[in-house]
């Protein structure tokens, strides 16, 4: 639950819904818009396979960062451009969560 709390006290969670719609996976929470986004994306299949997110919605650069429940690690990634789908892998095997802000 800790880590869950970091994650909800770093977003605008009163402006972000579920829309599994955007993530490959099927696990989105998001506010899609082009200021303040952020992307919350859970990948049950395991790290190192690539989830595909549309950032339609947000134009210009997200921050990429990779979180592994297995080791409660986070990794920082490449930024990403947003205005179209994006395919993106984990740094690391097992489930992984992608923030994108």
């Amino acid at each position: 639950m800790g880590f869950a709390l970091t994650y909800a006290n770093r977003m605008p969670l009163a402006q972000m819904t579920p829309q599994g719609g955007l993530a490959s996976s099927g696990y989105c929470l998001a506010h899609a818009a082009p200021t303040s986004p952020a992307y919350l994306v859970y990948q049950p299949a395991g790290g190192g396979r690539a989830i595909t997110v549309d950032l339609t919605a947000t134009p210009g650069r997200l921050a990429v960062e990779w979180f592994s429940p297995r080791s409660g690690r986070t990794y920082a990634g490449d930024s990403v451009a947003g205005g179209a789908k994006r395919s993106i892998a984990a740094p690391f095997g097992g489930e992984a969560v992608l923030y994108l802000h």
